[in-house]
């Protein structure tokens, strides 16, 4: 398992830089240099979000219509955000920190 607090460190202390390789299904993917090991982690852009709604008639009574849909929203932590084709790694050690827990940080390369 890879220690979080070692790759946060490293990137902190080597001011390393993360590069843009690609947008996929809504993650952006980037790619960062840790001690000499390249890894790959995501960043979820949007979310699913189910929605049902029931109808009323006239009279308020439900109808017994219910609409179900499956929406892309985006999420929180991006909103607002600006993601540029080269960052600090360090800037973006809370997606690589959720990457490394969800076992997304894969190593590319050595």
């Amino acid at each position: 398992m890879i220690d979080k607090k070692e790759v946060q460190k490293s990137l902190l202390k080597n001011k390393t830089m993360a590069r843009f390789d690609r947008f996929e299904n809504g993650d952006l993917f980037y790619d960062v240099e840790v001690d000499g090991i390249t890894y790959q982690f995501p960043i979820a852009t949007i979310k699913e979000v189910h929605v049902n709604m029931e109808t009323q008639d006239e009279s308020g009574e439900l109808s017994g219509i219910v609409v179900r849909a499956k929406i892309h929203a985006p999420k929180p932590d991006v909103k607002g955000a600006a993601f540029t084709t080269q960052m600090r790694g360090s800037e973006l050690f809370r997606w690589i920190a959720r990457a490394i827990d969800n076992n997304d940080f894969i190593q590319i390369s050595q």
